[in-house]
């Protein structure tokens, strides 16, 4: 790259050639070396920013993911987590202001919920309510006189007979006490949330959910607080965070939000409108993600992060498109539907005073101080919640502690993601991807071409998605061993574009059999077999997905025997099916195996000569 300096020697050469000299010719020299100097300098950083690898400008690198679908993670806003005694009914659902302070608000997620594996009763906790009950840990399944349950110590233990059933528990036995008083000691006692964690059949985890906290009306009740969990948002007075349109059909295919510096943290709502009233029906939660190829596949929305970390939901998966440009029938609501999205601004710890997240106060609530040392049958231990959690109470204040912001993506990062998530998404485009993977992989077992993928999304029941991975064997006594599925679902994850989570499985096998009935010009000595039998019949349709012999693939085939010339025409085809030596009817292959049926032909031609 040239320098100023190069410019004007440059342009004072041509001036003495040319025979001019003078200040006003020095000053042209030296605007033209300027503006030629600048100019360079804007063409070398465009090229520079119109590449996703050498550009520096975080919003280049953004735009370039925004020309490829790509979403830039905005991160997340810190956690803070409050161990709580509920002094009135807490009602709580997701994303719901909790606190608010001066230049902060902290919002609701969720709670902790401690689950007995051993307990085939569940307390409230599992079913999204966070209440205590006589016997619960912080809002978990509880622990009650009819859980089954071995206790760890340091101490000798015994089996003995606790209940009225004859059920045999191991009980702590600590030396002075007899087997009376023991069973007397564990049904009476008490155990909080951090000892019921140390028992190994006890795990923890974070329900993100609804929940209702009844007051504590007790006193020193140990086992009567909750955890909770939630997010802080920085205040933005002015700035417009929300969604709140209803989609119009000149545009089915999404919706901006025109604020900046958002974080990942943000919810969707979607109701439809009724034309008649003009009112919002019901509003619903939609569910959101950051894979194009998810929202393609699943129908969710795709948040897509804009420059200056703005956002796109790409709703179009969720509405018909009413101006026939897509005549497919989509899942999901009508076009003249209202969306909302709440938005929160990203921020870090560190962006806040020290001394205002020491003061956080939550009204109807009493904040309990987190235990370093847990004392539990004569042993310490390090509260195990906190380890589980990797969490430290924050200095100075009493029952808080916080996480840091999940960082977002910067100039490092994006490069990177945004070609591995490209690469990935481009290797698994379509049903005979996958299938060639595993054909190439076992070619002695698998039929040439007798693959086929079911994807299944994920869920409200089921939070992962996954595939089911059809085969057609080339012989039906030689299936894939559980090894080798396990070995191609290890050495081939990088092909699978959407989930790892892979079922290989052979297809399910009917027998078709063709009774065909044909009336012919002459007796002309055609093979029928090879003709009809083998031509047709076998060839396009024997052992291969997707077939169905429904009325139009019947047409199909009359129309190819027909085209014989001496056919003079089909009088009957009919269609028997056997599962397994069991006759089925059409009905129940599309019922019961459809996508994973195949068919063994089998066929019987009768010819007559009609005049």
């Amino acid at each position: 790259m040239k320098s100023v300096q190069d410019y004007i020697d440059r342009y004072s050469r041509v001036a003495q050639n040319l025979g001019y000299r003078g200040d006003s010719v020095n000053v042209l020299i030296q605007l033209l070396a300027n503006a030629s100097y600048f100019s360079e300098i804007e063409n070398a950083s465009y090229m520079v920013e119109s590449s996703l690898e050498k550009s520096a400008l975080l919003n280049s690198k953004i735009q370039h993911c925004v020309d490829n679908m790509y979403s830039v993670f905005r991160g997340s806003c810190p956690r803070i987590i409050m161990k709580i005694k509920p002094t009135k009914y807490l009602n709580l659902n997701p994303y719901d202001l909790i606190i608010e302070s001066q230049n902060f608000r902290i919002y609701y997620l969720g709670y902790y919920s401690v689950t007995d594996s051993t307990s085939d009763s569940s307390g409230s906790g599992s079913s999204g309510s966070g209440s205590s009950g006589n016997n619960s840990g912080s809002g978990g399944d509880s622990i009650d006189d009819e859980t089954t349950i071995s206790l760890a110590s340091n101490s000798g233990s015994t089996l003995m007979d606790i209940s009225d059933s004859g059920r045999t528990e191991e009980v702590i036995v600590v030396d002075e006490e007899t087997e009376e008083q023991a069973r007397a000691r564990w049904k009476g006692e008490s155990h909080s949330l951090d000892e019921l964690l140390l028992l190994d059949e006890c795990s923890g985890k974070w329900i993100y959910s609804a929940a209702t906290f009844k007051p504590v009306l007790e006193e020193d009740n140990k086992r009567d607080y909750q955890i909770i969990i939630g997010f802080v948002a920085p205040k933005r007075i002015g700035d417009n965070l929300t969604i709140d349109e209803v989609i119009k059909t000149n545009n089915t295919y999404y919706v901006d939000c025109f604020a900046d510096n958002l974080s990942d943290d943000m919810y969707v709502e979607i109701g439809s409108v009724n034309n008649e009233t003009n009112q919002v029906d019901d509003m619903s939660r939609a569910e959101r993600t950051r894979i194009f190829a998810e929202h393609i596949l699943s129908h969710k929305i795709f948040d897509l992060t804009l420059p200056s970390f703005g956002s796109r939901l790409y709703v179009a998966n969720y509405y018909k498109d009413v101006n026939g440009r897509d005549s497919q029938e989509l899942e999901g609501i009508s076009p003249n539907a209202r969306i909302f999205a709440q938005y929160f601004g990203y921020s870090e710890l560190e962006d806040y005073n020290t001394s205002e997240l020491q003061k956080v106060h939550y009204k109807g609530a009493e904040l309990i101080a987190f235990d370093d040392v847990v004392d539990w049958n004569g042993v310490s231990h390090t509260n195990p919640f906190l380890v589980a959690e990797t969490l430290t109470p924050f200095e100075g204040s009493i029952g808080i502690c916080y996480k840091d912001a999940v960082p977002r993506d910067g100039l490092n990062t994006i490069h990177y993601k945004a070609n591995r998530d490209r690469y990935v998404n481009s290797i698994l485009r379509s049903n005979s991807d996958i299938g060639t993977v595993l054909e190439e992989a076992y070619p002695d077992i698998i039929k040439t071409g007798g693959t086929f993928y079911d994807f299944v999304a994920e869920d409200s029941t089921r939070r992962y998605s996954y595939i089911n991975l059809y085969y057609i064997p080339k012989q039906d006594n030689v299936l894939l061993s559980t090894e080798q599925i396990e070995k191609f679902r290890k050495e081939k994850r990088a092909y699978y574009a959407i989930t790892s989570v892979v079922d290989v499985k052979p297809g399910h096998k009917f027998v078709a059999s063709f009774t065909i009935n044909l009336e012919l010009f002459k007796n002309g000595g055609e093979d029928w077999e090879q003709l009809i039998g083998k031509d047709i019949l076998v060839s396009e349709y024997e052992r291969k997905f997707n077939v169905s012999f429904d009325a139009s693939t019947i047409r199909n085939i009359e129309t190819l025997i027909s085209k014989n010339s001496n056919v003079k025409q089909v009088s009957g085809i009919t269609v028997s099916y056997l599962d397994g030596g069991s006759e089925v009817d059409l009905d129940y292959i599309k019922e019961h195996n459809e996508k994973d049926a195949y068919f063994e032909i089998k066929y019987s031609i009768t010819t007559q000569v009609t005049v």
